[in-house]
């Protein structure tokens, strides 16, 4: 289903769900609701899943937990097809990986990398 089509039938503007859904804004309880009562969820599960995603961010954005704890995506093993890539260290070989990934990796892969390393970079390790 289409973000447009999900906005339509519960009554909400098309830019409001796609701020929303990509962490720009917070749901409102009665647009939560709603969101829960067309897929089924029980009542609170999208207000209680944004609570969970607001607190890791306002975390990370705080410096207030390491690298650590972010979790390094998967890549297939062919990417790193010459190595042994469970003695890459993500952050000391993070060039190499990116540019292995870039040239190497699919589309998720890339995705995945970019949006681990803006991560980490929001904890001033790199």
């Amino acid at each position: 289903m289409s973000q447009k089509t999900l906005a339509h039938i519960i009554g909400m503007s098309y830019r409001s769900l796609n701020s929303a859904i990509n962490g720009h804004r917070l749901f409102k309880e009665e647009e939560a609701d709603k969101i829960d009562t067309f897929f089924n969820y029980e009542k609170c599960f999208v207000i209680n899943i944004q609570r969970f995603k607001h607190r890791e961010i306002t975390l990370l954005e705080n410096n207030n937990i390491s690298p650590c704890h972010i979790s390094v995506p998967y890549i297939r093993p062919c990417v790193f097809w010459d190595i042994d890539s469970t003695t890459l260290d993500w952050i000391k070989h993070r060039r190499f990986i990116m540019e292995r990934v870039s040239v190497y990796g699919n589309q998720e892969e890339r995705k995945a990398i970019t949006d681990y390393y803006r991560k980490i970079k929001k904890v001033n390790m790199i």
